[in-house]
């Protein structure tokens, strides 16, 4: 997922994870604004327990999800639902033509 800050504060995003969302977005009709971690973190445990970063976004319900790669982690998951994983690599690359991706091992 790649993104660019826009001037309200909210974000441009694009990439193969977007495609996914998008997807469930037209298939479940809703509609969804992106806003960036309040810290630039994935989110991690903290020490008094509550977390940083996107997770902790989460658990204070100030976002209603989070769309990233955020690795699965067993902290995590005591505040948050995943949907995946939905991708496994190692080394590969993705490319994309005209919004059709392409895997290259």
């Amino acid at each position: 997922m790649d993104a660019k800050p826009k001037d309200n504060g909210t974000l441009e995003v694009w990439g193969m994870t977007i495609d996914i969302w998008r997807h469930f977005e037209r298939t479940l009709n809703f509609t969804s604004t992106f806003v960036p971690s309040i810290d630039g973190a994935w989110g991690i445990k903290l020490a008094d327990g509550t977390f940083n970063g996107m997770i902790g976004m989460l658990e204070r319900r100030e976002v209603d999800g989070a769309v990233s790669s955020l690795g699965l982690l067993k902290t995590r998951a005591e505040v948050a639902d995943y949907i995946g994983p939905f991708e496994r690599m190692q080394y590969l690359h993705l490319l994309t033509i005209n919004s059709l991706w392409i895997l290259l091992l």
